[in-house]
């Protein structure tokens, strides 16, 4: 009964996926982006359909369907990447010499047309075999050579994604909500299919795993892929805008990100650094983002974006732990000086200020902190 449930939504989610395919296509406001998922969950469904026929044992029957959802395996690699990689940009055009990418997959076919012109026994006989290296069938070494550039390929390309992508992961955008978590949902599944599909591969291959074992392998990739276009659909239907305002998010996300290139971060906090611990420049109760940064004569936004991403910190945050450690020094090595004279003299211009971001730094109020350190000495 649970197998035949699964069969049931294997199949169901790649008729789906075919269904969103064309969906894609039929959109009045169309770009790049709406081509490429097309074609994407267009592979995606044939080879979730392949995996339904293998797992009921249709692909038995008619054996002359065997290894048709290769080629769109490969290609849903690098149309993965393109797709992500035009979310993040509101200009991106396909160029012709992107086509390159899609060569392998054509040799592909063209390698397997010995296979595709085989008679339907030959084909049944194949099919019954799990992919293995070394096997003694020179067909079944061929296939998995094949399976196996694959995997690499559809590795290679999730990589170059993911290196590319690593601002969407900051947690300032996280938290800010301006990359939504079903995004990153959908990434991390993504990820995972071709995580275990790989993996399992590689490991049936070492262990030599039986064909049960495999078409188990094979059944985890197929309910996780029916995941997958589940939260595609969900996301389109309850956010219809959803892909073109993160491809605007995106866009700002970068912007804010470029604001900084061209700069020496490194020579700034260096500098930043002399002028709080040398100068101590917190101290003027007048300072300010604007003056701080005229100081390190860069834009305050600039600065604002350093402090942000480089030291997790707003400007308020940064400037007043430096007053709150000043402080904490002095109530020690002025022991008899007044604590609202030491809250004045590290830049606070209110007592009642300075004794908020006191407890906030040091768990601790200046008094009990100053009776502490007389206590240990």
């Amino acid at each position: 009964m649970l197998e035949t449930v699964l069969h049931f939504f294997i199949f169901y989610a790649g008729i789906l996926a075919l269904m969103m395919s064309l969906g894609q296509l039929v959109e009045r406001q169309r770009n790049a982006g709406n081509y490429i998922m097309s074609a994407f969950l267009c592979c995606v469904g044939v080879y979730q359909l392949y995996h339904g026929a293998m797992l009921s044992g249709l692909l038995l029957e008619y054996p002359h369907l065997g290894l048709l959802h290769v080629p769109f395996l490969y290609f849903a690699g690098p149309l993965l990447y393109f797709y992500f990689k035009q979310l993040g940009k509101l200009d991106f055009r396909f160029r012709k010499v992107y086509l390159l990418h899609f060569v392998p997959g054509l040799l592909l076919i063209l390698a397997l047309l010995p296979f595709y012109a085989k008679s339907a026994g030959e084909k049944r006989q194949f099919l019954q075999c799990c992919p293995a290296l070394g096997s003694r069938m020179s067909m079944l070494n061929e296939y998995t050579g094949i399976i196996l550039f694959i995997m690499i390929s559809i590795t290679v390309y999730l990589i170059l994604f993911l290196k590319e992508s690593t601002y969407l992961w900051n947690r300032k955008y996280l938290r800010l909500k301006r990359i939504g978590y079903l995004s990153h949902l959908i990434i991390i599944t993504t990820c995972a299919i071709i995580f275990v599909y790989f993996a399992g591969f590689l490991l049936s291959n070492i262990f030599s795993f039986s064909r049960d074992a495999y078409l188990t392998l094979i059944t985890v990739i197929s309910v996780a892929t029916c995941l997958l276009v589940l939260l595609i659909y969900l996301m389109g239907k309850r956010y219809p805008e959803y892909f073109r305002e993160f491809q605007r998010e995106v866009e700002r996300i970068r912007y804010e990100i470029s604001r900084i290139e061209g700069l020496n971060v490194e020579a700034v906090l260096r500098h930043l650094n002399r002028l709080m611990e040398e100068e101590k420049v917190f101290c003027d109760e007048d300072m300010t983002l604007n003056r701080l940064a005229d100081d390190l004569s860069i834009a305050p936004y600039q600065l604002s974006q350093i402090l942000n991403e480089k030291l997790a910190k707003n400007f308020n945050r940064f400037i007043n732990e430096y007053r709150v450690q000043e402080a904490r020094r002095l109530l020690v090595d002025e022991f008899d000086r007044a604590i609202g004279s030491i809250a004045y003299a590290v830049g606070f211009n209110s007592l009642s200020v300075f004794y908020d971001w006191f407890l906030k730094v040091t768990g601790t109020t200046p008094g009990k902190y100053r009776e502490r350190q007389k206590g240990r000495e």
